[in-house]
């Protein structure tokens, strides 16, 4: 009778864990699309607060799930849903001039996911992963962008990098200062 109860109460927590960790995809995800649209246009590619989404959802709930998070945002925005920057949705800005970008977004959870997860304590360390995967974002996206608005490297570069800096840079060190804060509090739930 005993050994039944210990897998009743294992199932309970597995069960528990399980819709634990699809609420938190689903809240990052949630926060993604809310987030993301809200832009400045400042260009061919607006100043967004996507990146920071992503930056807190790896913090939050880890690579391999603010992955899946990212992947059903790019998914929802595929479908048509307006989740891209200045409320935009569909394939056509995935394979349009800024879509590079979103694609992008791949490098930015792996390479600050690594950094976070395999140097928990260093901050200094979470920023560089931060700041790495920002700029593989910017090299896919900058050369999709002047592949497709016909530019030439330089000039997507001036277009769809140079202005960010300082706005990413802020995003980097916000996700440094509560990312951290966020992810020990997470982990005592």
């Amino acid at each position: 009778m005993e050994e039944v109860n210990e897998n009743n109460t294992e199932g309970r927590r597995k069960m528990s864990s399980k819709a634990q960790t699809l609420t938190f995809i689903a809240l990052s995800t949630a926060i993604t699309c809310i987030l993301g649209p809200l832009s400045i246009p400042i260009g061919p590619v607006p100043i967004s607060l996507t990146i920071l989404a992503i930056f807190i959802s790896v913090y939050a709930i880890g690579t391999k799930r603010a992955m899946i998070s990212l992947l059903l945002y790019m998914l929802i925005g595929f479908v048509g849903i307006p989740v891209f920057s200045n409320f935009k949705g569909g394939f056509n800005v995935l394979i349009g001039p800024t879509g590079g970008y979103i694609i992008g977004f791949v490098f930015v959870v792996l390479c600050s996911g690594f950094a976070i997860e395999r140097f928990e304590d260093k901050v200094y360390m979470h920023i560089i992963g931060m700041a790495v995967g920002t700029i593989l974002c910017y090299i896919v996206g900058t050369s999709w962008l002047a592949y497709q608005g016909n530019m030439t490297f330089w000039e997507a570069l001036l277009a769809g990098v140079i202005p960010f800096i300082p706005a990413d840079a802020i995003k980097i060190a916000i996700a440094a200062i509560a990312g951290p804060r966020l992810r020990k509090a997470l982990k005592r739930l």
